[in-house]
Order: structure tokens, then C-alpha cells, then sequence
């Protein structure tokens, strides 16, 4: 079954596609209200040991562009990070929030959770 609302594409970013080309994405559907505008300004930065991941999410899709650490967001709203095994478990919620270090806004890291939730049930 495909992912609802991601698209993936080749080189650093990666979008998983759910769409036929050129169709107009639909709203993912998440628990609770959309952070993210429809431009993905807005950025998630997630750290697993010397990898890293920039996450740009929107109501209609989320692009993650690889290597945040070389090339960090500006401003993210938040930061999640910890060991590649524990941040995996964190991800998939298979680990409790003590497995991970978060800075910025809660709610962003709460946000890529519902998400995550979302595009993976």
C-alpha cells in the first residue's frame, strides 16, 4: 500500500510518491492540526549520530533532504537527536522520549510523530 501524502524523488531529497504525476496531493491526514504552512519552510532537523536529515513538512507532503548536518537549516523548530539505534526505535515508536534529545518547540517534534503516525499505519 503506498505512503498517503509523500513523494520521493532522486538526489538529497526524498519524497515518496503517492500520486499519479501531476496530480494535486491530498491533505495528509493526521491527529490534530497541521504546524507546517504549504510552502515547507518550516524544518525538522534529525540527528543520528554523524548522519543527518533535514525534514520539511507541509499539509500535502514531506520532503527529507539528507545531510542536514553539512548543510543545517537555519532556523529549524526543532532538533531530535540521539544513537542511529535509539533514534530508529524513537521513529517508530518503539522507544519512550528519554532515548532521544530534543531542542526547540515540543510541538514540532510532537508534530513529526502524528506524522509519522499517519503516512505509516
Amino acid at each position: 500500500m503506498p505512503v498517503r501524502g509523500l513523494r520521493r524523488s532522486a538526489g538529497r531529497g526524498h519524497r515518496c510518491r503517492a500520486h499519479r504525476a501531476g496530480a494535486e496531493l491530498p491533505r495528509l491526514e493526521l491527529e490534530g492540526e497541521h504546524l507546517a504552512g504549504e510552502g515547507g519552510q518550516d524544518t525538522i532537523t534529525v540527528v543520528a549520530g554523524r548522519a543527518a536529515w533535514t525534514v520539511r513538512p507541509s499539509p500535502r507532503q514531506v520532503v527529507v533532504e539528507d545531510g542536514a548536518a553539512d548543510q543545517p537549516s537555519d532556523h529549524p523548530r526543532a532538533t531530535v537527536e540521539g544513537a542511529p539505534d535509539l533514534l530508529l526505535r524513537w521513529l517508530w515508536g518503539r522507544a519512550d522520549d528519554g532515548a532521544v534529545r530534543v531542542t526547540g518547540d515540543p510541538a514540532w517534534v510532537g508534530y513529526l510523530r502524528r506524522m509519522l503516525v499517519s503516512v505509516t499505519r
